[in-house]
């Protein structure tokens, strides 16, 4: 034990006699350590979440098959549950959920949010813990039982300022509605009941029963008895039924169990982590960590060259030792020590970049958010498992890295290495293991960046906003005035005074109304499809030969261009005397003038529209979005804006300019619910984070992979530059001979930049052909991944030759300015 304090205590001096080399070996380690930590805690967000708040080992999700559209009904469930407590021993609590949409009102706010109905013990199977107040329990199933909810924590810190005072003193309208037709009438039937929220769900648990992000838990009594009044005849019913086993159960004897138990209602038994998981996040999740793991990689062979380079530097001081009794085996934990020392401070560094990273990251996407706009928030904070992978990392890398270090130095005969030590030793001994190293960080460079650069590509160009106008100071409000039966003339004057009660608000600049916004396609506010076909005197529309274009046409009101900034480029835009009545007009694009009518001019012109009659042309647009082909018949920019006047639609969004859009919203909403407080508003937000929302997680994984192949690409150059640096100063005598005897500076530098360009190429190599492995297996992964872009298989290899010609030029500099006096005088 003394010996390993006296080796550790010398191995400590020894690495802080050389500063330099031992902060750029921790930086490095630690800049690997740091992506396998911080990807491991996004894994476990992405994957793992609901499994960070709610247990699902020994948890079985129990689904019927038998009406996969309605599940069972309470009667059959209870009789599950009778069979299962009473045969099945390993049974320790059996509970039964669904998801439902219900409308959910306060005092200022009326929006549809998705809810999960659930029966006692749903808590106890899960082991949820909230984080307020308490979970639906057996109690709230009794008959007598008021009415209880618990919220999301997203919903209670959105709706309710996060005040911990909510618990059974504040209170949602929850309402469930049904359609139907008397004597050609439609007709509405609504029920409302006053709901007390009684807990707050751990922060990022987002339920289990569905895909989208649940923000309300109430029991399944006061569901059936809500829906029952206005005649949900499957109130009762039950999509789901989950099981918790007891700890060590068979799974198979249990799923054969359950199977034969639930055999009249026809049920497939899987374990719950498998149904409640994701698998779009998990192969996500995936390659993530697969791609730190290679970053992890490449660290460790810089940091294995760093310590060969360092060891044989030591070549002397081993040969001493071993020459003056010292055992192989002394020398050998004498390397370990150093490199386990070094490993340490790596993770502890790799540590700290970790919380910093996450914590951008959590700033840069506070919302990894489904199709909808509920957001829940993702804790991406490190627990013990980030903790541990950091430590296990570190541990590893000293571990393979002290190893072969430490066997390549004590195999050195100590006679070799004594001549070595006094100068006259193969300055090129072992080069192939030096070269081997570097090249695995090319390859790792090569991997990470071009499968980065594909993924990032495909997203960047599927799910981008490719609109032309500025969508950072619009704020949009939508709505469907049908949901509460509200006919054309009524829907008319209840959009009417909307705009203009918005428009008085303050900070709002503009207003306007239309039935899409353009380019939206990630929040599904598209403006519906259509065939714009021009139409010619004389000639029938349908005719061969008739010139026609794929687009959209958008129901607006007149001030839409000058709210969302979209530019008139010929003609006049459409104006309030275009009413209903008068003669139908309409506002093109350029792409749909380009196509339509090339090189006439288009004001005047007659399209005929597949959702339509004819309409005059008074005005051509901007296109307000764009694609990589514009030239496309089916071009993004291809629309047609029409009066709302003349094109009313129920379904509508409220556009607003505002100087701070995310602020203008609840005046909107409460302005909103001023003139009819049964309006609900479906989606409402600042348009630019709107439209950015549903590609969040994979922006997020796409900034990711970036940031990876970046790390990667400087670890890879730190290795060229260690390298080539250290191969110069072993050569310093013969870069002196060759001066004196004539050789110019360029042409060392030539010398040491050819050798380094080796280097690169062996690397390059292997690394393309991997990438190109990696990426087959990415496509397997993810199908939408785009094969056929060629761009990143050219400008990665240049780029990384580049910065590794960059990274060798400061040695090759140092090797052409050395002085032939002093390099003569030292041989």
């Amino acid at each position: 034990m003394w010996n390993l304090v006296q080796d550790t205590r010398y191995a400590a001096r020894q690495l802080l006699r050389t500063p330099v080399f031992t902060a750029v070996a921790v930086a490095t380690l630690g800049l690997g350590i740091s992506a396998c930590a911080a990807a491991v805690a996004i894994e476990r967000a992405l994957v793992y979440d609901p499994a960070r708040t709610a247990d699902l080992n020994d948890v079985y999700s129990a689904r019927f098959t038998s009406q996969p559209g309605v599940g069972a009904s309470a009667a059959d469930f209870d009789l599950l549950r009778e069979l299962a407590g009473r045969s099945i021993p390993a049974v320790q609590q059996l509970a039964g959920l669904r998801d439902v949409g219900l409308v959910v009102r306060t005092r200022d706010r009326a929006e549809m949010l998705p809810a999960e109905v659930v029966s006692a013990h749903f808590a106890d199977v899960f082991h949820l813990r909230p984080q307020l107040g308490r979970w639906v329990s057996s109690a709230d199933d009794a008959a007598a039982a008021p009415p209880a909810v618990v919220v999301s924590d997203r919903l209670w810190r959105d709706w309710f300022g996060a005040d911990p005072g909510v618990i059974d003193h504040a209170t949602v309208d929850l309402s469930v509605q049904s359609y139907s037709t008397t004597a050609g009438q439609p007709s509405r039937t609504v029920r409302t009941a006053t709901f007390s929220v009684i807990g707050v769900a751990a922060r990022g648990f987002r339920g289990v029963s569905s895909s989208s992000d649940i923000d309300l838990w109430l029991s399944s009594r006061a569901f059936a008895a809500l829906a029952a009044e206005v005649g949900g005849a499957d109130a009762a019913w039950i999509q789901t039924v989950v099981v918790r086993a007891a700890p060590g159960a068979d799974p198979k004897r249990l799923t054969d169990a359950l199977a034969a138990a639930a055999a009249p209602l026809a049920v497939s038994i899987v374990p719950a982590a498998a149904r409640f998981r994701a698998s779009s996040a998990w192969t996500s999740g995936l390659a993530i960590l697969s791609l730190a793991a290679v970053v992890l990689l490449g660290a460790c062979a810089n940091l294995a060259n760093m310590l060969y380079a360092r060891g044989a530097a030591r070549a002397g001081e081993v040969a001493v030792r071993l020459s003056l009794g010292a055992s192989r085996a002394q020398v050998f934990r004498l390397f370990v020590i150093e490199s386990a020392l070094l490993s340490v401070a790596a993770a502890g560094a790799g540590m700290a970049v970790a919380v910093g990273a996450l914590r951008l990251f959590s700033n840069a996407f506070p919302a990894l958010v489904s199709r909808t706009l509920h957001r829940v928030s993702v804790d991406v904070a490190p627990d013990l498992r980030v903790f541990a992978t950091a430590l296990g990392a570190g541990a590893v890398a000293a571990l393979l890295v002290g190893l072969a270090t430490a066997r390549r130095a004590t195999r050195v005969p100590p006679n070799r290495a004594l001549v070595g030590a006094t100068g006259v030793g193969p300055a090129a001994a072992g080069r192939f293991v030096r070269l081997a190293l570097v090249a695995v960080q090319v390859t790792a460079a090569v991997l990470l960046t071009i499968v980065a650069s594909l993924y990032a590509a495909t997203y960047r160009e599927t799910f981008d906003k490719h609109v032309e106008y500025d969508t950072s100071r619009l704020a949009v409000a939508r709505m469907d005035v049908h949901d509460v039966l509200y006919n054309e003339s009524r829907g008319r004057a209840f959009y009417d005074r909307a705009l203009a009660g918005i428009r008085a608000l303050p900070g709002i600049e503009r207003a306007a109304i239309a039935d899409g916004v353009p380019g939206a396609a990630s929040a599904g506010w598209l403006p519906g499809l259509t065939t714009i076909t021009a139409e010619t005197e004389g000639v029938h529309v349908g005719t061969a030969g008739t010139r026609r274009v794929s687009g959209r046409y958008s129901s607006v009101t007149p001030d839409f261009f000058d709210t969302i900034g979209l530019r008139i480029v010929r003609g006049r835009p459409l104006r309030p005397s275009d009413r209903d009545g008068g003669p139908p007009v309409g506002v093109v694009t350029d792409t749909v003038a380009a196509t339509l009518w090339p090189g006439e001019d288009p004001i005047g012109k007659r399209i005929v529209m597949s959702r339509g009659g004819p309409t005059t042309v008074v005005g051509v647009a901007a296109d307000p979005t764009r694609s990589a082909d514009a030239s496309a018949r089916n071009a993004p920019g291809s629309y047609v804006f029409v009066p709302f006047d003349q094109r009313y639609q129920s379904n509508a969004v409220i556009i607003a300019r505002a100087a701070a859009p995310a602020a203008a919203v609840g005046p909107m909403r409460l302005a909103i619910r001023g003139i009819d407080d049964q309006i609900i508003i479906q989606d409402s937000g600042a348009l630019d984070e709107t439209m950015l929302a549903w590609a969040g997680p994979l922006r997020a994984a796409a900034s990711l992979m970036g940031a990876l192949g970046a790390l990667a690409l400087g670890i890879a150059a730190a290795g060229v530059y260690g390298v080539m640096s250290f191969l110069v100063s072993a050569r310093m005598r013969e870069f002196g001979v060759r001066l004196a005897l004539g050789a110019s500076p360029g042409r060392l530098k030539t010398m040491v930049l050819d050798q380094a360009l080796s280097m690169l190429l062996v690397g390059l190599l292997p690394g393309v052909l991997v990438a190109s492995l990696g990426a087959n297996v990415a496509w397997t992964w993810l199908p939408s991944l785009a094969p056929g872009t060629i761009a990143p298989w050219i400008v990665v290899p240049i780029a990384i030759l580049a910065l590794g010609l960059l990274a060798a030029f400061v040695p090759a500099r140092r090797a052409s300015r050395v002085d032939p006096n002093v390099a003569l005088r030292e041989l």
